[in-house]
């Protein structure tokens, strides 16, 4: 009967250390509608989250890229490829440094946050792409 009783009491302390709901709880935060039966989070939904987070922001960056690159404006060519670096920078540097911590940790664990390796090399072609626009010697006829 003691045996029983120290069963039992190991038992309902290792199912309330695990971090299950903890999980549960940070997913609803990072990944608001992603539910674990569809399985962990691919690079194709993390750059779809990401873009489809603040639409009207990445309407702005969309449109200065579009603008820049149509009419050939060194200047805006320039920024456009400075804000693609800096928003590559800041993906890189979040996560190299967990900067986002234990939330970070606890999504990973789950399966909603992946490395952001398709949003930073979509950032560097960005950028790549607006720096030789910027410098690509105009042909004169």
């Amino acid at each position: 009967m003691h045996r029983t009783r120290h069963w039992i009491g190991t038992a309902s302390v290792a199912l309330f250390l695990l971090p299950g709901a903890a999980f549960a709880e940070v997913c609803d935060k990072i990944r608001p509608g992603w539910n674990n039966i569809h399985g962990p989070v691919s690079q194709v939904d993390d750059a779809v989250f990401f873009f489809s987070a603040s639409p009207a922001t990445n309407l702005v960056f969309v449109g200065l890229i579009s603008i820049s690159l149509l009419l050939r404006n060194r200047s805006l060519c320039l920024f456009s490829a400075l804000v693609s670096i800096v928003l590559a920078a800041m993906l890189a540097f979040d996560w190299v440094f967990h900067l986002g911590g234990k939330v970070t940790e606890s999504g990973v664990a789950e399966g909603c946050v992946v490395p952001p390796y398709l949003l930073t090399a979509i950032f560097l072609a960005i950028f790549t792409v607006c720096i030789f626009a910027a410098f690509k010697r105009r042909i004169q006829v």
